[in-house]
């Protein structure tokens, strides 16, 4: 049975890239802080990692969908040896992009060595936590989906390894309730990963 099972997955990803398509496994970490919590600096962070699947539409326009584990939030500056305890939010999410990149530099007539990306981003939240926090019995408040723009740049260092740049944010509340707080939460984080092309 496993024999079959591996049979039909290699003639599956035969048929996957011959049609086009391109697969990338993602790993790296994001730097992030929230707007209106009344603390500042990318001071939070958190493990980002996921695949991502493509298809070049033009030769120089790639389109590509990627699911994420991404680990966002805030937290106060970092005071090594300090007695006062960091306010501390953490939002975990499972993370669907859309991104449109624009391709450059194509070595060998295999791969582009530059990338420009915009796209959009639907994040649901799976977890919630917060510590030395105004939001700390509040966390069940914060909204399960996240919707953001992001932006970013990509270099390939050969045609298996490339890091990537990205600058994502939301563009809906992460928290939105008068009753607690007279003003929305809006999420941004910087993203930096390791890309491996298979």
């Amino acid at each position: 049975m496993k024999n079959v099972i591996f049979l039909l997955a290699m003639c599956f990803s035969t048929s996957f890239f011959a049609q086009g398509f391109d697969a990338t496994l993602l790993a790296g970490f994001n730097a992030a802080q929230i707007d209106g919590d009344d603390l500042a600096g990318f001071n939070k962070f958190g493990l980002h990692g996921g695949v991502k699947v493509g298809y070049f539409i033009k030769p120089k326009l790639h389109l590509s969908t990627e699911l994420l584990l991404s680990q966002r939030g805030s937290r106060s500056s970092i005071r090594l040896g300090s007695p006062v305890e960091d306010s501390n939010i953490s939002l975990n999410y499972f993370e669907l992009p859309v991104v449109v990149s624009f391709m450059d530099w194509l070595v060998d007539n295999s791969y582009h060595k530059v990338r420009a990306d915009v796209g959009l981003s639907f994040a649901y939240l799976y977890q919630a936590k917060a510590s030395n926090s105004f939001f700390e019995d509040d966390v069940d408040l914060f909204a399960t989906n996240d919707f953001s723009f992001l932006v970013g740049l990509g270099y390939r260092f050969n045609k298996k390894i490339g890091i990537n740049l990205r600058y994502t944010r939301s563009v809906t509340p992460l928290f939105d309730d008068p009753a607690v707080l007279v003003r929305a939460l809006f999420g941004y984080f910087v993203t930096f990963r390791v890309e491996y092309h298979l």
